[in-house]
């Protein structure tokens, strides 16, 4: 309520949703199994761009590294970027359930995640480079 009477005096602004808020179902594996049985994702093409940064937003209650670590996408390190640091959108279903068992095996069993938001990060070595931001 505050928020909003802060945002219509123009004290700060409120982000419109770009889309729906993706629910994490609750017949899904709980993140100890999906470790013990890695899905079978296809690699991303040499040529999609490499993933700079994973960021989570409206997450509070979980690590960010702990939700890193359960993703199949990765971030680029060192300046190298193996297939798991090329985003992919086709790995969203698997990130996105591997993200929804994280936070329901630590109690949020009614969490939204996603989707994800893809913005251009500076170029590295002449590579596109794109740093992902996930709402939780």
């Amino acid at each position: 309520m505050v928020l909003r009477g802060l945002a219509a005096a123009g004290v700060i602004a409120l982000a419109a949703p770009t889309a729906a808020a993706q629910e994490c179902p609750t017949d899904w594996p709980s993140e100890s199994a999906l470790q013990s049985s890695p899905a079978a994702t296809p690699a991303a093409p040499p040529s999609a761009p490499r993933v700079a940064d994973i960021r989570f937003t409206g997450n509070d209650a979980v690590d960010a590294d702990r939700l890193r670590d359960a993703m199949v996408t990765r971030r680029e390190r060192g300046g190298r970027a193996d297939a798991a640091a090329r985003y992919d959108p086709a790995r969203w279903a698997e990130d996105h359930r591997r993200l929804c068992a994280v936070l329901r095996d630590r109690g949020h069993l009614t969490a939204r995640v996603g989707p994800p938001q893809v913005e251009d990060a500076p170029a590295a070595g002449g590579e596109r480079r794109v740093v992902v931001t996930i709402p939780v």
